[in-house]
């Protein structure tokens, strides 16, 4: 059966005779989510550097085909509770191997605040190998503390979670 050229989805050739129930559960196992996790509790980043991060997301361990993926980490809301220049880093990891900065706030006023609060989406795509990877989401503050922000709702926030689909 051929497929598409960037997302590898599956279509049914013009000789190919026309079976609906199978061809849209191939079109929905190509579409679906891979890995899920989630905290549904604040958690407080302390300062720290790269090496000894806080992990406080993984979306376990999975077998991994060698096609693109794309892997999302997202907060209703995280604060840095730092001096001016102070960043909260947000790193992806496989295991035990660092594969870079999913996302950051840095606070660049000049005058000390509470805090630095925003909504916070880092994505990333990448090519695993064929194999199994754990993808995890570490936390650090170069200065001072943050908190990733997550509940149940729907009077509070609602999850932070790391979330691995197909590209």
């Amino acid at each position: 059966m051929p497929t598409t050229p960037r997302s590898q989805l599956p279509y049914p050739a013009a000789a190919d005779p026309a079976d609906v129930p199978a061809d849209m559960q191939k079109l929905a196992l190509a579409l679906d989510e891979i890995a899920y996790g989630e905290i549904l509790a604040d958690v407080n980043i302390p300062a720290a550097v790269e090496a000894t991060a806080l992990e406080f997301l993984t979306a376990g361990a999975i077998t991994y085909q060698n096609v693109p993926i794309v892997i999302e980490f997202v907060s209703p809301s995280v604060v840095l509770q730092g001096a001016a220049g102070a960043r909260l880093d947000f790193d992806l990891w496989d295991a035990g191997t660092m594969i870079g900065t999913i996302a950051e706030i840095v606070n660049n006023d000049p005058v000390p605040s509470p805090g630095k609060t925003v909504p916070m989406h880092g994505v990333r795509r990448l090519l695993p190998t064929a194999g199994s990877h754990t993808y995890r989401i570490r936390g650090y503050a170069t200065a001072g503390t943050g908190i990733v922000h997550a509940g149940t709702g729907p009077s509070a926030y609602g999850p932070s979670f790391i979330r691995v689909r197909r590209a």
